[in-house]
């Protein structure tokens, strides 16, 4: 007469993107004594699951334990290994735990040659504010994300087209400490590779795709926005790969530049988004201003009884103009006080000028874009009878 069994176990479960979904593992008795397993996927997207017995009485797997294997999107019921009992006259125990990830980590292989378009309109430009190895988050999982500066609003492209997996919309919170982390919006993109991108730091209710829809590369499909962990309003942007211990690591790419070449991004650079059929644009850059693109520049303004300036920005670089308001000519000594900055023409800068008129004074170049830079201004000057 066999003994009584009892059963004890323990399901644990980790995944990374989606909070709701997993692959659910569940057992039936078997009439052969002991149990048998199966797994079920009823996601759009495949998932790799591990299970380990932390304890176990009376039972042997018919496979090698860990277990781990892929589980395809929309599986209903797969049968994978089964419990069998030892012996008849003894009952039998076990605990077990499991993890599931989101993806394939054993297939998914990255196209290296693939070059993603930046994810932002054709013919609009946006600067990198923290690239690979950012000092303030782009490390472990994250090393390989890009952010890119970008008001509340803007227009967000798929860098590559793929199938919709997850999105976030519903919150307005966001602050630049790791505790706001749960906060931000996104969507998530799920690559013919096995790839995932994340696009990240959405604005509240600005997701514009839904689970299940298939983009092509260039489709809008949401606006940023500034929520979750973030110090300003900003992208995120990383291209992930699962991996069996649960993470999902992001990875180098390379872009499409505008001159369709590839290119790396870096840190503190400025880069037009290139969308292959679209229409011709002017490439305005701070790489090609030159002082004798200014030197001869002069124009009448209206008078103000007083020495003022004017700037203009392209990309980090500064165009400054100095207006003498008076109806008289003006002797001016500017004296620039620059952080990670240079000027052109120095530092001290000995200028004439005629009534009512605005000129060109100098142009200053951040030093090192990584880092934040600034410049301010004092001046004496003489009016001339």
């Amino acid at each position: 007469m066999k003994i009584k069994f009892f059963i004890l176990f323990f399901l644990l479960f980790n995944f990374y993107i989606f909070a709701e979904n997993k692959a659910d593992v569940f057992y039936k008795e078997s009439k052969e004594g002991g149990y048998d397993f199966y797994v079920k996927n009823t996601n759009i997207v495949p998932y790799f699951i591990k299970i380990e017995f932390t304890y176990i009485q009376n039972l042997r797997s018919t496979v090698d334990m860990p277990f781990s294997t892929t589980i395809k999107e929309k599986t209903e019921e797969l049968y994978i290994f089964s419990l069998r009992q030892i012996s008849d006259d003894q009952g039998y125990s076990f605990k077990f735990k499991i993890s599931s990830i989101i993806g394939d980590p054993l297939n998914v292989k990255h196209d290296e040659s693939y070059l993603y378009l930046l994810p932002y309109e054709h013919g609009t430009k946006h600067r990198v504010d923290q690239g690979y190895n950012g000092k303030s988050t782009h490390f472990g999982e994250s090393t390989y994300a890009i952010d890119f500066e970008m008001d509340i609003g803007t227009n967000v492209v798929a860098a590559r087209g793929g199938l919709v997996v997850d999105i976030k919309e519903d919150s307005n919170i966001g602050g630049a400490h790791k505790s706001y982390a749960q906060y931000g919006n996104y969507v998530t993109i799920y690559h013919e590779d096995g790839t995932f991108a994340s696009y990240v730091h959405l604005k509240q209710n600005g997701v514009l795709v839904n689970i299940g829809d298939r983009v092509k590369r260039g489709d809008i499909i949401a606006l940023s926005g500034n929520t979750g962990y973030s110090s300003g309003p900003h992208l995120h942007f990383s291209v992930n790969i699962p991996r069996i211990d649960g993470t999902q690591m992001s990875i180098p790419t390379k872009f499409l530049n505008y001159d369709g070449k590839g290119v790396s991004l870096e840190e503190g650079e400025y880069y037009y988004s290139y969308h292959p059929g679209k229409g011709a644009f002017e490439i305005v850059s701070d790489k090609n201003i030159k002082d004798q693109d200014y030197e001869n520049y002069s124009a009448i303004i209206a008078k103000t009884d007083k020495v003022d300036y004017r700037y203009e920005t392209i990309d980090s670089t500064i165009i400054l103009y100095i207006r003498n308001g008076y109806n008289k000519k003006a002797d001016v000594e500017v004296n620039l006080s620059l952080n990670n900055m240079s000027s052109n023409k120095g530092q001290l800068i000995n200028i004439e000028l005629d009534p009512l008129t605005e000129k060109y004074l100098c142009i200053l170049r951040v030093n090192d874009r990584k880092n934040h830079s600034g410049y301010s201004i004092s001046s004496r000057y003489r009016i001339k009878d």
